[in-house]
């Protein structure tokens, strides 16, 4: 099967993503890093520079109330 275009994760327009999911909870970025127990770095640069992994986007997804699709940007 050949694929022509094949989605592209949006590193920047995700980051910005996570950010306004996270606001539309009412909850800060403090409050996300103590539910998740990962350092409130972390989910400083998820709304910045660097992508969850796997297992912290499952686990921010629930916490959010969507879907991982909700949060990934592609194009």
């Amino acid at each position: 099967m050949k694929y022509e275009h094949l989605p592209t994760i949006s590193l920047d327009l995700t980051c910005k993503n996570i950010k306004k999911l996270i606001a539309e909870t009412g909850k800060t970025r403090a409050e996300i890093s103590r539910i998740l127990n990962v350092h409130r770095s972390m989910v400083y640069k998820w709304t910045s520079t660097q992508l969850p992994s796997i297992d912290n986007l499952v686990m921010l997804a629930y916490v959010l109330e969507c879907s991982i699709d909700d949060i990934i940007v592609t194009y």
